[in-house]
């Protein structure tokens, strides 16, 4: 894994950490808040992680042959790689209501949860993004059995998702967000053009300097402008630095792009050790909400007194952070290499599968 795409990784998920810190655990609000007093909107890092997915699968897969094989192991491996923990983070989350497994089946399936009065995130709320991250993976799997593989996929999510927004976004799997896998896709193809992308080296400075400054003044904003009704939630941006709504992929995706090219531009200058926790940054994404639930509880037992006193030192924000990460080390270790490898293995014997030939008649 390239050092860069890992540091992206560990940047997007504090942001959005940031983003859902609960205010209760803070003495002061967070400047990742998304609120117009806030600094930026935490939730861009959403946008960061769907150009990664959207990349890596590109990269991944242009040197593999199309056909059935290299669908199925492609899926088997991602599945694995996305499934296992997300089933236990929702399973523990959900045992304190002691709701029914049932109950939240749909939303373990990547299904949309669909109300009269709109779409309703699942019980851990992080799990919209990987509902369309599934459909991500589903589409390219399918496209893998044609010549055009990835990029095939890229194209149909493209035009989906600006014929969505044009149509008011009702189609949930259509959410113009979609766009961003896209955005992605096209970064693949250009990094894996080495003439385009040395080309691109010796201006790596000034993109930084301008990704950097342009992402900030985007990311003052909101994921949440209105209620969007009976539309897919999140797709338009609220920017308070221009007081200006756009659609997502344009508002945040682009400027997510414009930051992953120019940080990914610097590869050989980033040491392996300020991308170490890249790895663990899907237990982070997906255990911040039942840490901070079990903690919230934990804190309702104390004193006024005591609980005033851990807050305003910014012990329960301590705590959490401490609890985030011991908890995404241990669920990274027993969790999520072991299934990343059984989903390997399973992967690898599909590949090597070998094909059966039509016999040959007798001459």
């Amino acid at each position: 894994m390239l050092n860069s795409i890992q540091l992206l990784r560990v940047a997007a998920a504090l942001l959005v950490f940031g983003a859902h810190m609960p205010q209760w655990a803070l003495p002061m609000q967070d400047p990742r808040s998304c609120g117009r007093d806030a600094v930026m909107c935490g939730a861009i890092g959403i946008d960061i992680f769907f150009c990664i997915s959207g990349f890596l699968m590109y990269v991944t897969t242009a040197n593999k042959n199309h056909g059935a094989r290299t669908a199925v192991s492609f899926f088997v491996r991602r599945i694995f790689r996305i499934w296992p923990l997300y089933i236990v983070a929702t399973v523990l989350y959900m045992s304190y209501w002691q709701v029914p497994v049932l109950n939240y089946l749909r939303p373990l399936l990547f299904l949309p949860i669909h109300q009269e009065v709109g779409f309703r995130d699942p019980p851990i709320s992080a799990g919209w993004t990987l509902n369309f991250e599934m459909y991500f993976y589903v589409l390219a799997a399918a496209a893998l059995m044609f010549p055009w593989k990835v990029k095939g996929a890229a194209v149909l999510v493209a035009v989906l998702g600006i014929t969505s927004f044009f149509l008011g976004d009702k189609t949930y799997f259509m959410g113009s967000i979609i766009v961003e896998f896209a955005f992605g896709v096209v970064l693949g193809a250009v990094f894996l053009h080495k003439q385009t992308w040395l080309a691109l080296q010796q201006f790596r400075v000034p993109m930084l300097i301008g990704s950097i400054l342009v992402f900030l003044l985007a990311a003052h904003g909101t994921d949440w402008p209105k209620d969007p009704g009976l539309a897919v939630p999140r797709m338009e941006i609220l920017v308070y630095t221009f007081e200006a709504t756009l659609p997502r992929f344009i508002a945040w995706g682009l400027p997510a792009l414009l930051l992953m090219t120019s940080v990914m531009l610097f590869e050989s200058k980033i040491p392996k050790s300020a991308a170490s926790l890249g790895d663990y940054t899907y237990s982070i994404y997906l255990l911040y909400l039942p840490i901070a639930s079990w903690i919230e509880i934990y804190s309702k037992t104390l004193s006024s007194q005591t609980y005033a006193a851990v807050q305003n030192h910014g012990g329960f924000a301590a705590l959490l952070v401490v609890a985030l990460f011991a908890s995404s080390f241990i669920s990274y270790h027993i969790i999520e290499r072991p299934f990343q490898w059984l989903g390997g293995l399973l992967a690898k014997s599909i590949e090597r599968r070998p094909i059966k030939n039509a016999a040959t008649p007798a001459c």
